[in-house]
C-alpha cells in the first residue's frame, strides 16, 4: 500500500497587468487579470470600488475556474468625460465560498490633448516690389499638437507669382516653424496695391494669410528740366533785371555747365557755374541781366543751356529792351461825371489818377459852392508809380441848396504838374414824405336787420408802400369784414378792397357813424361809414323759406331745401329768384322738385331764377324745390335770399314772402 500526502487546501491568487493604467477623460483603457489556482476549481465572482465615472467591465463574471494553474481575462476601464483629472486607486476583489482574494489597479485620469490645429501669419506682411523685380517674406505656421503635411496655395494675380521653400510643408509637431516665400513682380504688373490670400490646407483644416504687396515703377533714368521765372523781362537801356534760373531733378546728381547765346551788349551772369546738383528735387538760381545802353530797343530771345555729361536742357528767356520812361505826369477823370443829388443827402463818384512814370503826393482841391463840400478819401494822395489809381469822392448838399445844376472843379497838383476833372451836380428837391388817404364808396349803406351790404374801402398811396392795419368801432352787432388785413400796399395810386357790413337781427334801427382807421407806422388815417339799419317788412302769412339741409365735405357745395309755409289754397305752379348778398364767389349749380311738387315740371336760368309749372293744382304746405349751391373758395360766406316769389292761381300771380339762409 502506498501512502501519500493529502492535496493542499484549495486557494487562489489574484494580479494585473499593468496594474497601472493611463487613461483620458472620456477614454478607456485595458489590462490583464490574471487568476492563480492552487487545487482550486469552481466559479469566482468579480466586483470593484472603482468611483461615480469609472466603470470596469470584465470579460467573464463570474468566472468558472477549470482546475489548478493560471487564468486570464481582459478587464475594460472606462473613464467619463466628467471625471476630475487625478489618480485614482481602485481594489477589484474575487469571491468563491470563503475565499476572497484583491488585486489593486492604479488609474491615472488626465485631460485628452488639444485638437490638432495650426495658424498662418507672415512678416513682413506688406511688401513694396517694383515692376520686374521681387521681395521676400517669412512664412510661419504655429502648431497646436499637429504633424502631418501642408498643401500650400494662394490667389495673386496674373504676373505675380510666389514660390514656396517647401510646398508640401512637413510639420514635424506642436511648435512655430517658418520658411522663405519669394514674391516675383513681372515689368507688364501695373503699378498699385494688391492683396494675396495665402492658403494652407491639411485635411480638414484650412488657414489663411494675407499678404499686400505694393507695386511701383521702377525710379526714372536720371534727368533734369529747366525753367525761368519770369520767362519775360522787360529792361531798359543802360539798366538790369534779374530772372530764376530753377532746375527740376528727377533721380539726378551731378555738376552742371551752363552757357547763353545772348547778344552783343546783353550779358548773363550765373550765380553758379558750373551748378552742384545733390540729388532729385527743384534747385534755384539768380541769373542777372544787363543791358547796354547801345542795345537796340526791341525783342530778343535768349536761350540758357545746361549741361551734365550727355543730358543737355534748355530754357527760353525773352528780354525786351526798351528806351528809357517819359517825363513823369498824370491825367484825372470821374466816374460818374454827372451826379443828382436831392436837398440835405449826399452822393459819390470816383476819382482816377491814371500816372505816366509818376510817383508822388498829389494834393487836391476843388471849386463847389458854398452849401455843397467834397470831401476826398485820401487828400494829399500817395501816388506809388504808373498806372491807375482810384479813390472815392462824397458830395454833401446842404437842405439851403437851391436846385439847379452846378459845375464843380476838382484840380490835383504835384510840384509843376496840375490837371483838373470837371463833375456835374445837379441838385433835386427831396420826394414827398410817404403818406395815404382813405375814403369810402358808398360811404353811406342802408342793410335791413339780420342782412348785410357791401362798401369799397379805397387808399390813395402818395410814395407810400408797406403793410396797413385796419380796425373800426362799429357798436355791438354790427360787424366789419375786410377783404384783406393787413393791407399790403405795393407803392403809389389808388388801392381797393371790398368791406362786407353784417348787421344782427338784435339791432335795434337807427343811423350808426362808423370810423374806418388805418394804421401803418406812425400814419394814421380814417373814413367814416354812415349805416342806416331798417327793420325787414313784416312777413306774409305764406312765404317761402330755404333751410341748409347738408354741406359737402370739401365745404364748397350746400344742399338746400325750400319750403312752402302757411298755403292753404291750392295754386298751379310757383316762380322764385335765388339772390347772394354778397355774390362773392356763389353760384346756383342746380335745381329739383321737391316732395310736394313732385309731378310737377321744373325750370331754372343763370339769373337764379326757379320755374314750377303743375299739370294740376296742388295744395297745402311742404317742400317745393332743393337748391344745389357752390363756392369757389371755402373761406369765401354769403347770405341766400329768396326774392320776387309768387304763387300762380289760375291766371293770377299771388306774391309772397320770401326767406333767407346764411352761408358760411
Amino acid at each position: 500500500m502506498t501512502v501519500s500526502a493529502p492535496p493542499p487546501t484549495p486557494d487562489f491568487s489574484l494580479s494585473l497587468n499593468p496594474a497601472t493604467l493611463n487613461v483620458q477623460q472620456g477614454a478607456s483603457g485595458t489590462t490583464t487579470l490574471t487568476l492563480d489556482s492552487q487545487n482550486f476549481s469552481g466559479n469566482v465572482d468579480l466586483s470593484h470600488n472603482a468611483p461615480s465615472g469609472i466603470t470596469l467591465t470584465f470579460q467573464n463574471d463570474p468566472w468558472s475556474i477549470p482546475g489548478s494553474g493560471t487564468h486570464s481575462q481582459q478587464v475594460t476601464v472606462n473613464v467619463a468625460g466628467s471625471v476630475s483629472p487625478g489618480t485614482y486607486t481602485i481594489t477589484i476583489t474575487a469571491t468563491s465560498g470563503s475565499i476572497t482574494r484583491t488585486a489593486t489597479l492604479t488609474v491615472t485620469v488626465s485631460a485628452p490633448p488639444p485638437t490638432p490645429d495650426f495658424s498662418l501669419s507672415l512678416n513682413p506682411a506688406t511688401l513694396n516690389v517694383q515692376q520686374g523685380a521681387s521681395g521676400t517674406t517669412t512664412l510661419t505656421l504655429d502648431s497646436q499638437n499637429f504633424s502631418g503635411n501642408v498643401d500650400l496655395s494662394h490667389n495673386a494675380p496674373s504676373g505675380i507669382t510666389l514660390t514656396f521653400q517647401n510646398d508640401p510643408w512637413s510639420i514635424p509637431g506642436s511648435g512655430t516653424h517658418s520658411q522663405q516665400v519669394t514674391v516675383n513682380v513681372a515689368g507688364s504688373v501695373s503699378p498699385g496695391t494688391y492683396t494675396i490670400t495665402i492658403t494652407a490646407t491639411s485635411g480638414s483644416i484650412t488657414r489663411t494669410a494675407t499678404l499686400t504687396v505694393t507695386v511701383s515703377a521702377p525710379p526714372p533714368t536720371p534727368d533734369f528740366s529747366l525753367s525761368l521765372n519770369p520767362a519775360t523781362l522787360n529792361v531798359q537801356q543802360g539798366a538790369s533785371g534779374t530772372t530764376t534760373l530753377t532746375l527740376d531733378s528727377q533721380n539726378f546728381s551731378g555738376n552742371v555747365d551752363l552757357s547763353h547765346n545772348a547778344p552783343s551788349g546783353i550779358t548773363l551772369t550765373f550765380q553758379n557755374d558750373p551748378w552742384s546738383i545733390p540729388g532729385s528735387g527743384t534747385h534755384s538760381q539768380q541769373v542777372t541781366v544787363n543791358v547796354a545802353g547801345s542795345v537796340s530797343p526791341g525783342t530778343y530771345t535768349i536761350t540758357i543751356t545746361a549741361t551734365s555729361g550727355s543730358i543737355t536742357r534748355t530754357a527760353t528767356l525773352t528780354v525786351t529792351v526798351s528806351a528809357p520812361p517819359p517825363t513823369p505826369d498824370f491825367s484825372l477823370s470821374l466816374n460818374p461825371a454827372t451826379l443828382n443829388v436831392q436837398q440835405g443827402a449826399s452822393g459819390t463818384t470816383t476819382l482816377t489818377l491814371d500816372s505816366q512814370n509818376f510817383s508822388g503826393n498829389v494834393d487836391l482841391s476843388h471849386n463847389a459852392p458854398s452849401g455843397i463840400t467834397l470831401t476826398f478819401q485820401n487828400d494829399p494822395w500817395s501816388i506809388p508809380g504808373s498806372g491807375t489809381h482810384s479813390q472815392q469822392v462824397t458830395v454833401n448838399v446842404a437842405g439851403s441848396v437851391s436846385p439847379g445844376t452846378y459845375t464843380i472843379t476838382i484840380t490835383a497838383t504835384s510840384g509843376s504838374i496840375t490837371r483838373t476833372a470837371t463833375l456835374t451836380v445837379t441838385v433835386s428837391a427831396p420826394p414827398p414824405t410817404p403818406d395815404f388817404s382813405l375814403s369810402l364808396n358808398p360811404a353811406t349803406l342802408n342793410v335791413q336787420q339780420g342782412a348785410s351790404g357791401t362798401t369799397t374801402l379805397t387808399l390813395d398811396s402818395q410814395n407810400f408802400s408797406g403793410n396797413v392795419d385796419l380796425s373800426h368801432n362799429a357798436p355791438s352787432g354790427i360787424t366789419l369784414t375786410f377783404q384783406n388785413d393787413p393791407w399790403s400796399i405795393p407803392g403809389s395810386g389808388t388801392h381797393s378792397q371790398q368791406v362786407t357790413v353784417n348787421v344782427a337781427g338784435s339791432v335795434s334801427p337807427g343811423t350808426y357813424t362808423i370810423t374806418i382807421t388805418a394804421t401803418s407806422g406812425s400814419i394814421t388815417r380814417t373814413a367814416t361809414l354812415t349805416v342806416t339799419v331798417s327793420a325787414p317788412p313784416p312777413p306774409s302769412s305764406i312765404r317761402l323759406e330755404p333751410s341748409l339741409v347738408s354741406t359737402s365735405t370739401d365745404r364748397l357745395r350746400f344742399e338746400i331745401s325750400v319750403h312752402l309755409v302757411g298755403n292753404t289754397e291750392p295754386f298751379g305752379g310757383l316762380e322764385f329768384q335765388v339772390v347772394f348778398n354778397p355774390l362773392n364767389g356763389f353760384s346756383l349749380q342746380n335745381a329739383s322738385l321737391g316732395e310736394l311738387t313732385s309731378g310737377c315740371i321744373l325750370d331754372f336760368g343763370p339769373t337764379g331764377i326757379v320755374g314750377i309749372v303743375c299739370p294740376t293744382d296742388i295744395e297745402g304746405s311742404g317742400e317745393v324745390a332743393r337748391l344745389t349751391v357752390r363756392r369757389q373758395n371755402a373761406e369765401q360766406t354769403t347770405t341766400l335770399s329768396l326774392e320776387n316769389a309768387y304763387l300762380v292761381r289760375g291766371r293770377e300771380e299771388h306774391p309772397v314772402a320770401g326767406g333767407s339762409v346764411r352761408l358760411e
